[in-house]
């Protein structure tokens, strides 16, 4: 009877310290991978960020809409400096698109981007319809930087976009709009799960060994 109710209690000791560190190794992995998200996704934020504001600030052309047009229409010197200035914001940041929509009547037309050299114009001019960009709009209500909820995926990549509206005496200009490649943030994101998952897999193997260690000292 004796060597029954020992064993029943070394069961119990064993379960209780099992199930401990379980959800000790589980609430410490999923603080450190939820950390670990978050200052991912502030990183790439960040970026985004500094990239609109750059450009806000290096391109003072963006506030005169008449000059701006006047130059993307002859497609001159200054324009091509400009998308310069746009590439070089682009490769020092590391992000994959910067680019300006110049509002035209009701719609909105590529006037600068990083992409556009004197060997490549197809952009140029070329129109575009923000209700395909629900966050052009919504920045564009805002008045204000706003990025996308999560990311989306078209023929070129996965991305994450941030749009800033242009904005004089309450008329709004245009669109400065950046996005960033998510494919290597996707792959660090995907290996950090991995990581907890094996790391939860060592420290449950780890718990069961030390539970039953300590379950049988104990007793």
């Amino acid at each position: 009877m004796k060597m029954v109710q020992m064993k029943s209690l070394k069961t119990r000791f064993f379960l209780f310290f099992a199930g401990l560190g379980v959800l000790i190794a589980l609430g410490v992995g999923t603080v450190m991978y939820v950390q670990y998200a978050a200052y991912i996704k502030d990183t790439y934020l960040s970026t985004l960020t500094q990239a609109v504001t750059l450009a806000e600030r290096q391109i003072p052309a963006l506030y005169d809409s008449e000059y701006l047009a006047a130059q993307a229409e002859e497609a001159s010197d200054e324009m091509f400096a400009m998308n310069k200035q746009l590439l070089d914001i682009v490769e020092s940041l590391g992000i994959t698109y910067l680019y300006y929509l110049q509002r035209f009547g009701n719609e909105y037309r590529f006037v600068l981007s990083d992409v556009i050299t004197r060997d490549n114009t197809e952009e140029l001019l070329m129109v575009y319809s923000i209700d395909d960009t629900p966050l052009f709009g919504q920045s564009i209500q805002a008045r204000s930087l706003q990025f996308d909820d999560a990311p989306y995926t078209d023929e070129w990549g996965t991305f994450i976009g941030a749009s800033l509206p242009i904005v004089k005496n309450g008329e709004i200009l245009g669109i400065l709009a950046a996005d960033y490649d998510m494919s290597f943030v996707i792959a660090l994101q995907q290996r950090a799960q991995l990581a907890l998952v094996i790391s939860l897999i060592l420290a449950i193997v780890l718990s069961l060994a030390l539970a039953l260690t300590v379950s049988s000292s104990l007793i």
